[in-house]
């Protein structure tokens, strides 16, 4: 297996690793690591495909865990947002003596959505796969400023992205297409039932991609954990609003070494 490319920002106690979403790479948590890399170390991958291991053929989740298990410290907490929530519970699942605890971003155990389960329809995801592999830079600019709207009267330079870091290693559309299946396939409803550490949800109240609903169906089950919705946010909270972001992220830290 080739080696794949990573980074370490801070040098607190807490690790913690960045996972990020579909058709997007690490550069998406700039905001976060303006937030918090002074007060944690913080592990930044890009999945392979994306980013900095755009050179890189796909993986499957187990092919990336083993990496993974070899690059962070003996326990993490986990931080997917989107897609990458889906390898978050993955890791917690099958690695809990490595786990301190995981946070779903405006993430789901399954984002298909069926009659029983609140989710996106296959045709929303198709199109944003078509928009993403015939016009790349269009799909970035729309997904993006679609989601910061409620900001436009209160512009803040650290509460914006560089759109062109993203066009500089832009996805294959092989890449675009593998995480499309991992989109349309992968069911970790059991899993995230089945946890023995701690998991967070964090939702997005105008999110249309993650709806915050299925948490009538999650909150039922989950005894250890909890679930947060952003008022007047949507599918990336974490820069539309960092202040109501900041308060909960550093909420569930107590929560998780309050409760070993």
């Amino acid at each position: 297996m080739k080696k794949i490319f990573y980074s370490i920002q801070g040098k607190g106690k807490i690790p913690i690793i960045l996972l990020h979403g579909w058709g997007l790479d690490s550069n998406i948590w700039k905001n976060f690591l303006f937030l918090f890399s002074s007060q944690y170390t913080i592990y930044i991958i890009d999945f392979p495909g994306y980013g900095k291991n755009f050179f890189l053929k796909n993986m499957s989740f187990k092919e990336i865990s083993k990496f993974l298990l070899k690059i962070i410290p003996k326990k993490v907490i986990w931080i997917g947002w989107s897609l990458g929530g889906l390898l978050a519970t993955y890791m917690s699942y099958y690695f809990p003596k490595r786990t301190y605890g995981t946070i779903l971003i405006t993430s789901s155990p399954y984002f298909l959505k069926t009659k029983k389960w609140p989710g996106i329809s296959k045709k929303i995801l198709k199109n944003l796969k078509k928009k993403m592999i015939f016009s790349y830079e269009n799909f970035l600019k729309e997904f993006y400023f679609s989601q910061m709207y409620i900001y436009e009267k209160k512009k803040n330079k650290n509460q914006y992205i560089n759109l062109k870091k993203f066009l500089k290693h832009q996805p294959s559309s092989y890449t675009i297409n593998y995480g499309y299946q991992w989109l349309i396939k992968i069911d970790n409803r059991k899993k995230i039932l089945n946890l023995k550490t701690p998991i967070f949800r964090i939702y997005g109240e105008l999110d249309l991609l993650v709806p915050y609903k299925i948490e009538n169906y999650l909150q039922k089950y989950i005894i250890n954990g909890q679930s947060y919705i952003i008022p007047h946010s949507a599918h990336i909270p974490f820069i539309s609003h960092p202040i109501n972001f900041t308060k909960i992220i550093k909420n569930i830290f107590k929560k998780i070494f309050f409760q070993k």
